[in-house]
């Protein structure tokens, strides 16, 4: 976490199309699916494999939503996938990381006035092995300078 750079975004969602992760020790293997060469694999055991990871990441106790890849824009000669926030999907919180260097704090905020979103900083727990806030805002980290 001390060099994490980026953010995460927590999501309200609707119930649906959820499925709980399943951890396991080792990777699966094309028997474990019934298959026995990779030419085999199709969208059903795709879907099966997104269900599972590694029991290192088990404490996340992960829920995963597949989305189908659909209206692609380019950007910057780069293809994206957006899904639109909605009544299914609505913006909650916005979690910095320690080194995110994007936007300051009350940019954050300004960019979601009004819709009911927490900004905040991550930082590395002091006695416990986890993330925790970042309650000294003065230590949000300088916005990195805009290359035109």
């Amino acid at each position: 976490m001390a060099k994490f750079r980026g953010m995460v975004l927590g999501f309200d969602v609707s119930e649906g199309d959820f499925f709980k992760v399943r951890y396991r020790k080792t990777r699966p293997r094309l028997v474990d699916l019934g298959l026995s060469s990779y030419a085999e694999i199709g969208p059903e055991h795709l879907k099966e494999l997104a269900r599972i990871k590694s029991d290192g990441w088990a404490y996340e106790d992960e829920w995963r939503w597949l989305l189908p890849l659909v209206n692609p824009e380019v950007i910057q000669g780069q293809t994206h996938y957006f899904q639109p926030f909605g009544p299914d999907l609505r913006l909650k919180k916005i979690i910095a990381g320690p080194k995110f260097r994007e936007r300051s704090y009350e940019q954050m905020r300004e960019m979601v006035k009004g819709m009911g979103v927490e900004v905040m900083l991550a930082r590395v727990d002091f006695a416990k092995f986890e993330v925790t806030r970042q309650r000294k805002l003065s230590l949000w980290p300088p916005v990195r300078p805009q290359t035109p």
